[in-house]
């Protein structure tokens, strides 16, 4: 791990209070696809991926048929070392957990034209190597319809070694770059693309 300079030091009740503060900034007609979800704060990820941030652990809307019901709720869990440790104030804090949302995922290119027709995001990270039709792909077909969704494709690939332009996508970052600054960037650019016709406000 990589010496970043002194943490930022905070109770895990301060910490906790401001990850409440940055759920309550999330849009209503966001907070209101977050059916059955709670959410926790524990101070370290699993041991395999000690710079996790957060994650994900449910049944995606996209997947919740008829037979969902009297389950327990989907968990998000916030790592509180791991985002302490990339902060310099508490606002930093603040913006890490806030800004973007997850309302969907999807774990093969098909699944995420269906995630995406469900969700509408305004936003889609679609990693290139998808079972069944790839992510290059998947971006093609979800593009095709027009403006929306931004689609940003990750991989382990050089940029090089990827045509993210000709599939639609708006932008693509190495797993090895990507992390908050770097999906910042991004999206700002993709907003200002010069063909996007519009300014796109961040969600």
């Amino acid at each position: 791990m990589a010496d970043n300079g002194p943490v930022l030091e905070m109770t895990r009740e301060e910490f906790e209070e401001l990850v409440a503060e940055a759920l309550d900034r999330i849009p209503p007609e966001l907070t209101r696809l977050m059916d059955n979800v709670a959410v926790f704060v524990e101070d370290e990820p699993p041991a395999d991926d000690p710079e996790l941030l957060g994650l994900y652990e449910g049944t995606p809307l996209t997947d919740r048929g008829e037979w969902y019901a009297g389950v327990l709720p989907d968990r998000i869990t916030i790592y509180r070392w791991p985002t302490l440790r990339m902060c310099e104030t508490r606002e930093d804090v603040v913006a890490e957990t806030e800004g973007f949302v997850v309302v969907g995922t999807a774990v093969s290119g098909v699944e995420s034209l269906a995630a995406a027709a469900t969700t509408q995001p305004d936003l889609v990270l679609m990693d290139v190597n998808l079972p069944g039709i790839d992510g290059i792909e998947a971006t093609r077909r979800l593009r095709s319809s027009g403006e929306r969704p931004i689609v940003l494709l990750l991989s382990t690939y050089d940029e090089s070694d990827v045509d993210y332009a000709s599939a639609g996508a708006a932008g693509y970052i190495t797993k090895a770059a990507f992390g908050p600054d770097r999906l910042a960037e991004a999206w700002a650019a993709a907003n200002h693309h010069p063909g996007s016709g519009e300014d796109r406000e961040t969600p």
